[in-house]
Order: structure tokens, then sequence, then C-alpha cells
């Protein structure tokens, strides 16, 4: 098949991703949507990355369009994958905070409350439509210490190896595995990761926004969002980040049709 006929099927996929973001959006008020959207992104990363590849040679603008926004959606993955483990760590701690209320036997019990303070300040309860980039971003910044502070202390870290404190372990009743993972998780939210923590990804994602609606601007001569940019960040949710990437998946699937098309009546 030649090129224009693998973009023209690429097309149909870009649609189909627009599709389910645009619902994933529309369901942004329910629980348990943060792993749904994270595995969603990483799907359209896969074939974001096939049309980059067969539109490089052809289609110069699209091929940096699409360039763009596959690095957008890999940023917002490992970002939704960050909100996912404050979920799950959430639910971890609850156990651990009332085995602490039964036998406070370590000096790390009366801290695990406020991480899941922290936690649920930054992660709300995994709703899209209550999460701001703005306030998840002000409240990561306030709590990160705190957030540093227990991942130190409960993770006796090596870089890359992580070793789980006797206390961790023990508050999670020996279970060594359960415990590292606990360490793994703590570690894609800690600023004393490699990663940078959360403030770092949060940054990239609005990096990568300006990215695509300067490619947009200069290209086309308009934004590929709707609301990025014309709302405060505060008010900013990740129901509309979702919504405004499918936004920008749908301008990218556009161009290529109209490109495609007009190569194949010649």
């Amino acid at each position: 098949m030649s090129e224009v006929g693998v973009l023209s099927d690429l097309v149909d996929e870009l649609y189909a991703i627009e599709k389910t973001g645009r619902k994933l959006a529309s369901m942004g008020g329910e629980p348990n949507l943060v792993g749904d959207v994270e595995r969603y992104l990483s799907s359209a990363n896969d074939t974001l990355g096939h049309v980059q590849k067969y539109a490089e040679s052809l289609f110069k603008e699209e091929h940096e369009l699409a360039k763009a926004t596959r690095e957008l959606s890999e940023d917002m993955a490992e970002l939704f994958h960050s909100l996912y483990n404050c979920l799950y760590l959430r639910s971890v701690n609850n156990g651990i905070i009332k085995r602490c209320e039964e036998y406070p036997t370590s000096a790390w019990c009366a801290l695990f409350g406020e991480l899941n303070e922290a936690l649920a300040e930054i992660a709300d309860e995994g709703k899209l439509s209550a999460i701001s980039l703005g306030k998840m971003r002000d409240a990561y910044g306030r709590r990160s210490p705190h957030i540093d502070r227990m991942f130190g202390g409960m993770c006796m870290t090596w870089h890359p190896l992580l070793k789980p404190s006797t206390e961790l372990v023990d508050l999670l009743e020996g279970d060594l595995e359960e415990a590292l993972w606990w360490c793994m998780r703590m570690k894609t939210i800690s600023t004393r990761s490699s990663e940078g923590g959360m403030l770092a990804k949060i940054d990239r994602v609005i990096e990568d926004m300006n990215r695509v609606d300067e490619i947009c601007m200069e290209k086309y001569g308009t934004r590929c969002t709707q609301l990025y940019g014309q709302v405060p960040l505060d008010k900013y949710t990740l129901s509309d980040l979702v919504n405004d990437f499918a936004s920008i998946v749908h301008r990218l699937a556009d161009s290529i049709r109209e490109k495609t098309d007009r190569l194949s009546k010649r």
C-alpha cells in the first residue's frame, strides 16, 4: 500500500481517537476514569507515531503537528499515570491508617493521614471535571515537601533501586511486594525521582499545549484547542484537557484527509 493509502487509513483511526476522547471528556463527572484516560492516551500515542512516520515525506505541516501531538499524548499519559497512582496510594494508605489506629507502633503513623490529605487535594476523587490543571499544580507545589519526606522515609532509595523501609513493610503486615509497589508509585509523584515529580509533568503538558497552538496558528491561522488559553488554568479541568486533545486530533485528521483526497484524485 502507498504512503497516501496508509495515511488515509490512519485518518480513520484519528477520527476514532477523537470520538473516544470526546466521550471520556463528557463523562468527567464520573469517578475511576483516570486509568481509562491513561490507556486511551497510550493507544492514541501509537497511532500518532505512525501518522508522524508516514506524513514526514509527504506533508511537512501535518508531520510537525503529529509530532507535537504525540509528545502531548505522551506527557498527558505520564500525568494521568501519576494521578492514578495518587488514587491507588490513598486506598492503600487507608488500610495503613486503620492499622495505625489499632496498633500505633510506628512514628510514621501520624504522617499517613497528612499524606492522604495531600493526595486528596491533588487528585480529588479522580473525577476529571473536578480537577483543574491550575489547582492541581498549586496543591502539588504546597504538598510536595511532605510527599518527598514520606517517599524518602519509607523508601530507602539508591537510584535506580528502591528498598522499602522495615516500618513500611510492618505497616503493610509484612507484605514486601505491596511495600515495593507503594514505593514505586510514590516515585512517580515525588520530586526526588528522576522524573521530577508531578509539577514537572504538569508543566510539560502546559508547554506541549502551547506548542501545539503555536503550530496551528502558524500553519492554519487558528488555534487547535477550544478552551485552553481561553479560561484560567485554575478553571481548566482535566475534562477540558481531554476534550482539547480530541480537538487537536480532529484538526490533524481533517488536514491530512484534505491532502490525501487531493492526491488520490490526481
